[in-house]
């Protein structure tokens, strides 16, 4: 009986990941955090949307996303609740 070959990893985006830490930050999937996700969509307006980042600082949590309008690049922060943060 023949072997079968492992499946590829998919590729890491935030559309794919689900909890990958590094340092800090955690990438995550939006559809976890749905209020959330809907103020970076929001606040993204017509810009994409690349990576969210769930950032841990003591007891703080807050999300960042990547956002790309018109080719200029920026951020948006966000509470779990979906307020913006600071």
């Amino acid at each position: 009986m023949a072997r079968s070959r492992p499946h590829p990893p998919p590729a890491v985006t935030a559309r794919t990941t689900a909890h990958f830490r590094i340092g800090r930050v955690i990438l995550v999937l939006t559809h976890h955090i749905p209020a959330a996700k809907a103020a970076i969509v929001k606040a993204a307006g017509s810009g994409r949307v690349g990576m969210v980042e769930k950032v841990i600082k003591g007891a703080e949590v807050t999300y960042e996303a990547h956002v790309t309008t018109h080719g200029k690049k920026s951020e948006v922060l966000v509470k779990p609740d979906g307020s913006l943060a600071k």
